[in-house]
């Protein structure tokens, strides 16, 4: 669950200006630092358990927050039960779910597609994808809002 809204450019110590590169070698290097694989058996295994959940709790936050705003795409999950992982959601309309995913391929946005049963859409932000992914996420679906009024 996301509790916590504060700026992932503060978690990540870089300005909000900050390049695309900036961002990726910032986040990369916190994945690094903190990754709790790196510290098995270690006091500071909590801490790098935490920092790591810091992290994604500032990425989820980034996309809950559009789909909380957007009036096309929405959650589909209620705010108590949300995953800082997988990210469910849909526009409504089935025709336009399958619009927004071929789109969102053909921009590089991989594997959108929503489970089989469920239908519409959901990002996996796990540790791997960095910040700048799900702001790049982001921008793309709200462009495509705009596009698709």
């Amino acid at each position: 669950m996301v509790n916590k809204m504060t700026d992932p450019y503060q978690v990540l110590g870089v300005s909000p200006s900050a390049s695309d590169e900036e961002i990726k070698n910032a986040y990369r290097n916190l994945a690094r630092k903190y990754h709790p694989d790196n510290y098995t058996d270690n006091p500071l295994a909590d801490l790098a358990q935490e920092k790591m959940k810091e992290i994604n709790e500032r990425k989820a936050a980034l996309l809950y927050a559009f789909l909380d705003q957007s009036k096309m795409f929405r959650g589909t999950v209620e705010k108590k039960d949300r995953s800082l992982m997988n990210v469910p959601f849909v526009t409504g309309d089935t025709g336009l779910d399958a619009k927004f995913v071929k789109e969102a391929a053909a921009e590089g946005f991989i594997n959108l597609k929503g489970h089989r049963t469920v239908g519409g859409m959901r990002a996996s932000i796990y540790n791997a994808m960095p910040v700048e992914g799900v702001e790049k996420l982001v921008a793309f679906m709200k462009d495509f809002e705009e596009r698709n009024r």
